[in-house]
C-alpha cells in the first residue's frame, strides 16, 4: 500500500502562502492603527478648536491662570498653542492698554493634550488665538518670543490673519498617513 504524503515542496509553498496572507493582514492592522489614531487626534483638535472659539465669540469670563481668581471680562485671547507632538490651552491678555505685547499663560482648567507616538501637528504659526474685534471673530497668530520659565507661559505679539484662514495638518510620518484641518473665520467656516 501506498502512503500519500506532502512533499517538502508543497510544505513550502504552503507555508509562503500563509506567511504572505499573515503579513498582509498585519500591515492592514498596522495601518488601520494609524489611521485611528490620526482620527482620533483629528476630533480631539477640531472639538478643542471649537471650544476656543466659541468662548471667544461670546466672551466668556475666565479663572485666571496667574492668580485663580475669576475676572469679570473676557481675556484678549483664547489661544492654543501646538509643540509638535502635544498642545495646551492659553489665556493672553496685553500686558498694557499701550504695548502690542501679550502674555499667554496656561489655562489649568484644560489638560494639555499628548499626541500618539508619531503623530505630529503642523501648522504655518507655532500658536493661534480667537479673539472678538468690532463684534467679528478673527484668527491671531501667534508667535513666542520669550518664555515666562518653566510655567509654559510666553509673551508675545499678535498678528491678524490677512485672510483669516489657516490650515493645520495632521501627521504621521511613518505612515505617511495626514489629515487637514481648515479654518476660514472669514466666513465663518470651520472645515474639518
Amino acid at each position: 500500500m501506498k502512503q500519500k504524503a506532502f512533499t517538502f515542496v508543497e510544505l513550502i509553498v504552503t507555508m509562503g502562502i500563509i506567511s504572505s496572507i499573515s503579513l498582509i493582514g498585519i500591515l492592514g492592522i498596522f495601518n488601520f492603527k494609524a489611521s485611528s489614531e490620526i482620527n482620533s487626534v483629528y476630533s480631539n483638535l477640531t472639538s478643542s478648536i471649537k471650544e476656543l472659539r466659541n468662548k471667544a465669540s461670546n466672551s466668556v469670563i475666565y479663572n485666571d491662570p496667574s492668580t485663580g481668581i475669576i475676572n469679570s471680562k473676557a481675556p484678549a485671547l483664547y489661544s492654543i498653542r501646538f509643540f509638535g507632538n502635544s498642545y495646551s490651552f492659553y489665556i493672553c491678555n496685553k500686558i498694557s492698554p499701550s504695548s502690542n505685547k501679550i502674555r499667554c499663560a496656561v489655562d489649568k482648567t484644560t489638560p494639555t493634550y499628548s499626541l500618539p507616538q508619531g503623530i505630529e501637528i503642523g501648522a504655518n504659526y507655532s500658536s493661534l488665538g480667537f479673539t472678538l474685534l468690532d463684534a467679528d471673530l478673527s484668527i491671531v497668530t501667534l508667535n513666542a518670543y520669550s518664555d515666562g520659565g518653566n510655567s509654559g507661559d510666553f509673551i508675545t505679539t499678535g498678528a491678524i490673519l490677512p485672510s483669516s484662514t489657516l490650515r493645520i495638518a495632521i501627521i504621521n510620518q511613518q505612515f505617511n498617513l495626514q489629515r487637514l484641518l481648515n479654518l476660514d473665520i472669514t466666513y465663518d467656516k470651520l472645515d474639518f
